[in-house]
């Protein structure tokens, strides 16, 4: 382990065995509600993820797979992310979005370099290339875009690596597998956007966790399909800095729900319940003229009972204030009348929801027909060093990280987790 990474280990440590002290860190069950940031609680160190190798992922196992990648957590330079993909040919389809200042993003599998999009951003900063003679100092701006490129069989990793011309450059990008034969999200500049009929729709899902996508030219139009195998509270919204419009749709095409602001910053938002079976979703620009990058987000939760009828729901805001490179995942369990865990969770079966490091998880509106709903959390790294609330499988103890069902409607609930 390296220095800096004992110097962490020690901090967390230290911040734990302090907040034991004072008032409990993991503390003994209950449904305390009281404020406060929550810290992380510290089990015995492991190794951590990272360093000069860069960050691993999560394999992409099947069509239209797909791992959302930010800045955040990278310590090598240039940036380096390791993703597992199946031996067989297919196609990587890479959308970046390097926002002001320029990017250089390159996809290999192998040892072959398959994608390399040049620097992209705003042309302002050409000084600040220009000033590094070991890198290409042409940008081919704009920062946002996507490219698709074949892998022929063989490698079974693909390296994502960001060259950047300042330190702390912020950037993002999805990288999604695309098996031979179907559809992906997009396909290279040079042919348009292939997701704008309900025939070509991306077919995603759930939880899906923002994906990053793009309006762009104006006028464009993005489809989305996702199937429920049971009724579900579904939860569907945008965000970024584009003022999009959102349509639900059902299987035939017909409009099931429209919103324009509801998801706050002139995001759309939609939260309905609905049966079993196949959806679309819309999403456009709020004009005609509008253009730029948005991420989609859905959720579905177990048992949603609907808008009236005195449904109860519980929605979370969880904020990472840890502030360590490292992302937070989420999961959510249902508290039963008689405090215990009943064993559902939002969302269902092994999964979670894992947004990027130092962002807000938005949960959605969890229907909460028992006693209440606890969070559970630990970072996104191997052998992690601790968690938050209940854990990630509902195995810890908390004194604070359950909360009650409103009487009715649908209350909102607001954390901060520090470490």
């Amino acid at each position: 382990m390296s220095a800096n990474n004992l110097i962490r280990v020690a901090r967390l440590a230290f911040v734990c065995l302090t907040a034991t002290l004072l008032s409990g860190c993991a503390g003994g069950g209950g449904d305390d509600e009281s404020g406060g940031s929550p810290q992380m609680t510290v089990n015995p160190p492991g190794t951590p993820a990272g360093g000069e190798t860069g960050r691993s992922h999560d394999p992409l196992t099947f069509c239209n797979d797909y791992v959302v990648i930010d800045a955040a957590g990278n310590v090598a330079f240039p940036s380096i992310d390791r993703v597992g993909i199946p031996s067989g040919s297919g196609s990587l389809h890479l959308r970046h979005d390097a926002y002001s200042v320029p990017d250089r993003f390159i996809v290999k599998a192998g040892n072959n370099t398959i994608i390399d999009t040049g620097y992209r951003g705003d042309t302002s900063y050409a000084d600040d290339l220009a000033a590094s003679a070991a890198r290409t100092r042409v940008i081919t701006s704009p920062g946002s875009g996507s490219r698709q490129a074949a892998k022929a069989s063989g490698p079974t990793q693909a390296v994502v690596e960001v060259w950047a011309p300042l330190e702390g450059t912020a950037w993002e990008l999805t990288l999604t597998w695309v098996c031979p034969g179907t559809t992906g999200p997009g396909t290279s500049p040079s042919t348009g956007d292939n997701d704008d009929t309900r025939s070509t729709a991306n077919r995603v899902s759930l939880p899906l966790p923002g994906r990053l996508a793009e309006i762009s030219p104006a006028g464009d139009v993005d489809y989305y399909r996702f199937t429920l195998s049971s009724q579900r509270m579904v939860t569907i919204n945008t965000r970024g800095p584009t003022d999009t419009r959102g349509q639900l749709q059902s299987s035939s095409g017909g409009g099931i729900e429209s919103d324009d602001d509801s998801g706050g910053d002139q995001n759309f938002e939609i939260v309905r319940t609905l049966s079993a079976g196949t959806y679309y979703v819309r999403v456009s620009g709020y004009s005609s003229s509008t253009t730029g990058g948005y991420s989609l987000w859905i959720s579905a939760s177990s048992g949603g009972g609907g808008g009236g009828g005195g449904s109860r729901a519980l929605r979370f805001e969880m904020t990472d204030n840890c502030n360590d490179g490292y992302a937070i995942r989420y999961r959510f369990h249902e508290q039963g009348s008689d405090r215990r865990l009943t064993g559902a969770t939002w969302p269902s079966g092994s999964s979670y929801w894992t947004p990027s490091s130092g962002s807000t998880l938005y949960s959605g509106a969890l229907s909460c027909e028992e006693r209440g709903i606890c969070y559970g959390a630990e970072e996104d790294r191997n052998n992690s060093a601790g968690y938050w609330g209940v854990g990630l499988d509902g195995d810890q103890t908390c004194s604070n990280c359950c909360y009650s069902c409103p009487s009715s409607g649908t209350r909102t609930v607001q954390v901060s987790l520090g470490c």
